[in-house]
């Protein structure tokens, strides 16, 4: 296989390495280079803004709503490992190890990452939210044995079945 392409935007010979990979085509990759896609990805974000960022964003809220729904569908299974408290609504996501916390599991539903969640969420122990203020308060304490243990496959499936359709 030749190991060089010509962009048919910019008619400059390049390395394959110069353009991205496209499954399908007969040597894998995209007719023009990244430089000339991204100046034209750019082009055409300035020209059609109007329709595409209401279908980001509608694409994006959705997105948020099935990470939102399997975290749900987490706490529906999770207790108080302090209390015997159960209901989803009450129940927090603490970290254990204040040094360990890149930020609160909520803001990392926002992320469209379901690794960023699942490593967050496992950084922390399941309390309901009395609990969490005593913790805060200085009354209680965590045990960090007692952190959620959940895997990205674990949660691709709670994510796969809060599928919005």
């Amino acid at each position: 296989m030749d190991s060089k392409k010509q962009c048919r935007k910019c008619g400059q010979t390049k390395s394959l390495d110069e353009f991205h990979k496209k499954q399908g085509n007969k040597d894998g990759r995209h007719s023009y280079c990244k430089v000339c896609a991204i100046k034209g990805a750019k082009k055409d974000y300035r020209n059609r803004k109007d329709v595409i960022l209401p279908r980001a964003n509608k694409f994006y809220k959705t997105k948020r709503q099935q990470f939102q729904a399997a975290v749900n569908e987490l706490k529906a299974n999770l207790t108080c490992c302090m209390c015997p408290e159960s209901e989803p609504c009450c129940l927090d996501f603490h970290h254990t190890i204040k040094e360990e916390k890149e930020g609160c599991v909520a803001r990392f539903v926002l992320s469209k990452s379901a690794s960023k969640v699942v490593n967050e969420i496992n950084k922390c122990v399941c309390v309901c939210s009395n609990c969490h203020r005593k913790i805060h308060a200085g009354l209680l304490s965590v045990d960090c044995s007692q952190r959620v243990k959940i895997t990205k496959k674990e949660f691709d499936i709670l994510l796969e079945q809060n599928m919005v359709t």
